[in-house]
């Protein structure tokens, strides 16, 4: 099932506009770069997207070392 099609007919009443603090936007484009590897290996028949897909929405060449330690320096958890 397309995503649009997904989030029309069962995810209606979710809000998914950008959220106001854009602090972990590149980590969750992190966890969607490693996701739809894992879950493309997981059936025969999908196949990953492709490099120029996912750098259209930024979801390439991401380091989760540079992305935490961005995180930690800004809200000091780590």
């Amino acid at each position: 099932m397309k995503w649009h099609k997904a989030k029309k007919e069962h995810f209606s009443d979710w809000n998914f506009e950008k959220h106001y603090n854009t602090k972990f936007d590149e980590l969750m484009r992190w966890f969607m770069q490693q996701l739809h590897v894992d879950i493309a290996r997981g059936q025969a028949n999908i196949l990953p997207a492709d490099g120029n897909r996912l750098r259209d929405y930024g979801c390439c060449d991401l380091n989760i070392d540079e992305i935490l330690s961005n995180l930690d320096q800004h809200f000091g958890w780590l």
